[in-house]
This record gives structure tokens, sequence and C-alpha cells, in this order.
């Protein structure tokens, strides 16, 4: 029997190549790990060792070594550029080490795929370098040997010799999204055309974030998971970029990553990685009630605890003087009861309607909450509280409005006094919130924001940036 792999991996086999220069014939890329390694090699770098191939480790320079980590790459360009520019530099490299329980010369070979850039044109970003991680090429079966311990059939022996070689040919990258999350799965389809050839639709999500899967062809693929809400991940190795213009990055991805087989008569094929998605999904419903959310007022929601009323010290009487109690060891606190907290949640609604807010009631109910040190309950819990019933309002203000600029400098605005201004000169703070209190704001007549639909001299209550939400803390929206 083979015995039992050592789980502690052995230091890697060095050796030192001396170049003339520092500018030497081969790049070199971090992997996943922080270990340095020999990415691709020019035509000059076999002249200079035969040893040299890519996937070696590059450990050091000189008596320096290369730390491991993601900068490493920076670190060791650093210590070529201190080296003088003409004199010869000695490289230190390392063989990588076998795949754990992997004997050795069992026709295993290192691979290294090359980092991958995909950029597409209409505005989509770029979607950037991956490289792939490491991978080992699994042994060989065991095969039949002459009595020379030689191959008799030969394939075998070939294709490790090959893998022997390793920078020798472009190996097959493995499928993407296997296993890194356990909602993924890959689906492979005949290569013609572009998204109108896939036996499903594909539309982007109601979020404008991701395409989504909006019906699929019966009997068309073999996967049960392949259904309406699956969101398109990847083609091939390439990811399937987020946002604005996915839907177009797609049809060139699928015209990019068309695959063919070892086989001459192979046909073209597409490797397409999805991700599962909800069990049940509308794509017509869910655009339609995601345009409805979108003009929905957002929802807040404040809460009130009760007032105390009264409060009366606990005393112990005194035998010798009645009048003075003989000492005091806490208190009895009496709160107004829950019909009068709702009341003054109440007043606040009336309160805005008498200052010309509009606001909706959407309910009021009875809570639960801890006693603050502050007139307001601003939603934070802590522990070892007097629990005390409280009125919870939630409510919407009906008649927000929405109003979207172009952000940066703009022309000069002309007003009253004749003086430009830029963007944010030209919005009137008139209360900015440092109290507490709401931000109230206006502008005037021929800015940027009269023109994006905010009427001139008319203040209003700021609740939300950029869908940041600035309203006081005690009265925060929840969506």
């Amino acid at each position: 029997p083979a015995p039992a792999a050592d789980p502690t991996p052995a230091p890697p086999r060095e050796f030192t190549v001396e170049f003339p220069t520092r500018d030497l014939p081969f790049s070199v890329v971090a992997d996943e790990s922080g270990m340095l390694l020999v990415e691709v090699m020019d035509e000059a770098a076999a002249d200079s060792d035969a040893r040299l191939r890519a996937g070696l480790l590059v450990l050091g320079v000189g008596e320096a070594r290369v730390p491991e980590g993601p900068e490493a790459a920076d670190v060791f360009s650093e210590m070529l550029q201190s080296s003088a520019e003409d004199a010869p530099v000695t490289v230190v490299f390392g063989e990588p080490a076998p795949a754990p329980g992997t004997a050795a010369g069992a026709g295993v070979g290192q691979f290294r795929l090359r980092a991958r850039l995909a950029s597409f044109a209409g505005g989509v970003q770029q979607i950037g370098s991956r490289v792939a991680s490491a991978f080992q090429r699994p042994a060989q079966e065991p095969h039949a040997t002459g009595e020379d311990g030689e191959a008799e059939a030969g394939e075998p022996a070939e294709e490790g010799q090959a893998a022997a070689e390793g920078s020798a040919a472009e190996p097959a990258a493995p499928p993407r999204g296997v296993a890194q999350d356990p909602l993924e799965f890959v689906v492979e389809l005949p290569a013609g055309g572009g998204a109108e050839a896939l036996p499903f639709g594909v539309a982007p999500h109601p979020d404008g974030v991701s395409l989504v899967v909006t019906a699929v062809a019966p009997g068309a693929v073999d996967e049960p998971r392949l259904r309406p809400g699956c969101t398109v991940r990847g083609v091939g190795e390439l990811a399937v970029p987020q946002g604005p213009g996915a839907r177009e990055a797609l049809d060139q991805l699928l015209e990019a990553g068309v695959e063919t087989g070892e086989e001459e008569d192979a046909e073209p094929k597409w490797t397409i990685t999805l991700r599962d998605g909800p069990a049940i999904y509308r794509h017509e419903d869910a655009l339609r009630l995601a345009q409805a959310g979108a003009d929905r007022p957002p929802l807040h929601s404040s809460t009130w605890f009760p007032l105390i009323v009264r409060r009366e010290s606990r005393t112990v009487p005194n035998p010798v003087s009645p009048k003075e109690p003989l000492f005091a060891y806490g208190e009895n606190t009496t709160y107004e009861d829950t019909y009068a907290t709702a009341a003054r949640a109440m007043e606040f609604v009336r309160g805005l309607e008498m200052v010309g807010v509009a606001v909706e009631v959407v309910s009021l109910e009875s809570v639960l909450g801890p006693m603050q040190a502050g007139p307001r309950y601003e939603g934070k819990f802590r522990s070892a509280s007097t629990m005390l019933q409280g009125t919870r309002l939630w409510f919407r203000f009906p008649e927000f409005t929405t109003v979207s600029v172009d952000v940066g400098p703009q022309a000069p605005q002309e007003g009253e006094d004749g003086a430009g201004g830029t963007l944010a000169d030209s919005l009137v703070v008139e209360r900015s919130g440092d109290d507490g209190d709401w931000i109230v704001v206006s502008c005037t007549e021929g800015s940027v924001w009269a023109g994006a639909g905010m009427q001139p001299g008319r203040s209003f209550m700021l609740t939300h940036v950029n869908d940041q939400d600035v309203c006081p803390a005690a009265f925060r929206s929840v969506c």
C-alpha cells in the first residue's frame, strides 16, 4: 500500500538564474495565495536557462526574498529597480509543490491561465482582469507497462509528457462559477446568433442591476433549475456586467464566448452560468409593481413614549418626628395612559398639516420599548432598560416631489442680486437641521432647481438625497 501523504508541503526546490540586466525576459503574476509566479516568457528566456517555464515560483532577487501577499509583484519590481541598471541580476526560482495527496511522477502538470481583460462598447464598464487559480491536472489512470517499465500503449505517456511541458499548450479553463456559489449552475447550449437564439428569454431585472430569465422554451434544456427568475451570471470565463447596458453586453459575450470541442466535427457551444431564482417569477407583473413602488411615497416611522404625570418618593416613617421621614429608598412614578400618548402622536400630524404639509397616516399602534433619556425615541434598544408602552406612528408625505439635477459645477445663475453661483449655491437652505429638526430648502426663480420641478419661493422639507435618508433621527424612513 502507498504511504500516507504528508500534510505538510515540502519546501520548493530552488535554483538561481543570472540575467545580464534587470530587464527580465518574463512577466510575473501573484496568485490567490500571494505567491509570485512566472506568467509569460519571451523567446529569449529559454536562452538564459532551459529550466525556465511558466508557472515557476519567483522567490527572490539575489539575497533578498520576495514576501508573500497581494503586494508581491510590486515588491519584486522595486527590488529590480533598486539594482544597478546595467549590472547582472540573479533571480531565485522554485518548483511549485505538487497537489496534496498526489505522488510525484504520476503525470501531474501545473497550469496557469493568463489574465483576461474584457471591455465592451456602448458605455458598459470594463469587466476587469481575472486570473484563474493554478490548478492541477488529475493524475493519469494506471496503464499497462512492458517488462522494461515503459508504457506500451503510448497515448497516456504522451499526454503526461505534454502536461509536464507546462506552457507548451494553453489549457482549457474550468467552468466558471463551479462550487463558488451553491445556487449557481452551468448549462451548455448550441452556439449561434445572439441572445435571441437562446432557448430562454432574457431581460433586465426590475431592480436595474442583473439580467433575469423571463421565459423558458418547454423541453429545450434538460436542467430543472432553469426557470423564470434565474439570473445570468456569465458566459464561459467572462462575467456578465451589472447595471445599465448588461443586455447589450450579453450579446457581445455570446459572440466572444463560443467554444469548440477538441474533435473536428464538434459543434460550437456556449457555456452559460446562471443562478437559481425564486420559486415564482412573473416578469411583466414585476415590472409593473416595481414602477408602482418607485412612485409610492416613502414610509416613515416615529414612536412616542408616555410622559411622567407624577413622581413620588418612597420613604420610611420616622416614629420620633412624623413630619420628616426617616429616609427615602426610591420613588413611585406614574405615567400617562396610552390614549394620551396616542393623542400626542396625532398632534404631530395635525401640527404639520397646520403649516401646509400633507401627511397620510398609515397605521397607529401600541408598542413596547425602552425608556429613553431624550424626548424622542430614535429606534435604539438599550439592555436593562425600563420597558414602557408607547405609540408608533407610520405615515407618508403624499405630496412628495422628486427633483433630479445634473451633478457638478453649473453655469452661473443670475439671481435678484445679479450674482451667479454653482448648483449648491442656487439652493436656499432655510433650516440646516443641525438642531435635530427637519432640513428645509427652497429655490429661486430661474435656478436649475426650478427647471427640475421645484416651485420657486415654496419651502420644502428635505427627506432624501441620492436615496440617502436625511430625516431627523426620530422620523426615519424605512423604504
